[in-house]
């Protein structure tokens, strides 16, 4: 295999992927892998803060 013919292999095995992270994941955190064919991507679920409430109960008449 000529070296021409080895970056045309990988310029057609190549791609592109973007996903949107949601608010509270670290970015830096998140990490890729790509073996035998499969892509694993990890990112750690932020913590989201929750708005707490407190609902009063009434008795029904």
């Amino acid at each position: 295999m000529t070296a021409f013919e080895a970056a045309r292999l990988v310029e057609l095995l190549s791609f592109t992927r973007s996903v949107r992270l949601s608010a509270g994941v670290p970015e830096e955190d998140v990490t890729a892998a790509w073996d035998q064919g499969v892509l694993t991507v990890r990112a750690p679920i932020g913590t989201a803060e929750k708005a707490s409430r407190t609902i009063e109960i009434t008795r029904g008449a």
